[in-house]
């Protein structure tokens, strides 16, 4: 945690080690820290590859992610 509005986050995956980023992890570490008190129900969350923006929002329960998106990779899948 760097401040109440801020968090910087590193994301590991099983059975890949860590990833640049998460928006299910930045999600869950916004939840965890609001409920123990330590950050405000929006912030920024650090990760290596970025920054996403959280907001868990009180009315609702709905938590909404905000950030830029990039491929990173492409493939296929065959069934056969």
């Amino acid at each position: 945690m760097k401040n109440r509005k801020r968090l910087q986050v590193m994301e590991w995956e099983r059975g890949v080690g860590e990833t640049g980023s998460s928006g299910t992890g930045a999600a869950a570490a916004v939840a965890a820290m609001v409920i123990m008190g330590k950050v405000e129900r929006r912030c920024a969350v650090e990760f290596p590859a970025g920054v996403l923006d959280v907001h868990w929002r009180s009315g609702d329960g709905v938590i909404e992610l905000t950030g830029p998106v990039r491929l990173v990779m492409k493939g296929s899948y065959s069934a056969g």
